[in-house]
């Protein structure tokens, strides 16, 4: 058990499910842009969300720090290799979620956190209040069901706030190092996507890259965002990490 607990306070954790995640998007984004087989994507999304939601019901059951699952809750978005409306969504994330949420009231039940609301509620509230806001004005015909949901979303986003808040043990260093693998998971899936196109600057220059859960400008967004914890680990790491953190760094920007 110690062993375990070891592993899970490592940077090995983070980098596990960093190549996990890798290796998911890869075989489904190539099973589809390499025309492979069309059937096999959809087989892939469904193990790779089951394999989630089991690996996050177990850690939650079996440790009182909460924090373990969060890094595989956020890889998530990224590693479906398919664009999908909200009418579209794969079925298996509603399982997969109903077993994550399973395992956060178990361990709610087992290790009874005493709850707090956390520094950043208020803050977070308001800028879930501006997403819902944000598809009120949109014209089309699945509009209701689109707000409906991002309401019941930022609402359950809320509530897990607050879990995490009075659960979830972690140090800012481990917090960046998280999110700079998010980088470095980013950074991978474009250029995988640059290998593929046959003209390669052309693909570059236009700007206009597609990885399946979003385009460009949703990868730049998200690189914005990963861009500073990179850029604490460069002032704080020394030798070959800070040369490590500074090349991360470099290709976030680019």
């Amino acid at each position: 058990m110690l062993l375990i607990k070891k592993y899970l306070n490592s940077r090995l954790y983070l980098l596990t499910v960093l190549i996990v995640s890798m290796v998911f998007w890869l075989l489904a984004f190539l099973s589809h842009n390499e025309k492979i087989d069309i059937n096999i994507q959809p087989k892939i999304e469904n193990i790779s969300l089951m394999s989630y939601g089991i690996i996050c019901f177990i850690l939650l059951v079996f440790n009182k720090n909460t924090f373990y699952f969060i890094p595989w809750v956020i890889f998530i978005p990224f590693v479906f290799a398919r664009p999908f409306t909200a009418l579209e969504i794969p079925k298996t994330i509603f399982i997969a979620s109903g077993i994550m949420i399973l395992g956060l009231v178990l361990n709610l039940i087992i290790y009874r956190p005493k709850f707090k609301m956390g520094h950043f509620f208020i803050g977070l509230a308001v800028l879930c209040f501006a997403f819902v806001l944000g598809g009120i004005n949109v014209p089309n015909d699945n509009s209701r069901f689109q707000i409906l949901l991002t309401l019941v979303c930022v609402v359950a986003f809320l509530l897990l706030y607050v879990v995490l808040s009075s659960s979830a043990e972690t140090n800012f260093k481990t917090i960046c190092r998280l999110f700079t693998y998010l980088g470095i998971f980013l950074v991978f899936e474009l250029a995988v996507y640059f290998k593929i196109q046959p003209d390669f600057k052309e693909a570059f220059l236009s700007k206009n890259s597609t990885v399946g859960w979003g385009i460009s400008n949703n990868i730049a967004l998200m690189l914005l965002f990963t861009f500073p914890f990179t850029v604490y680990l460069v002032l704080v790491s020394s030798n070959i990490k800070t040369i490590f953190y500074v090349v991360i760094m470099t290709l976030e920007c680019l």
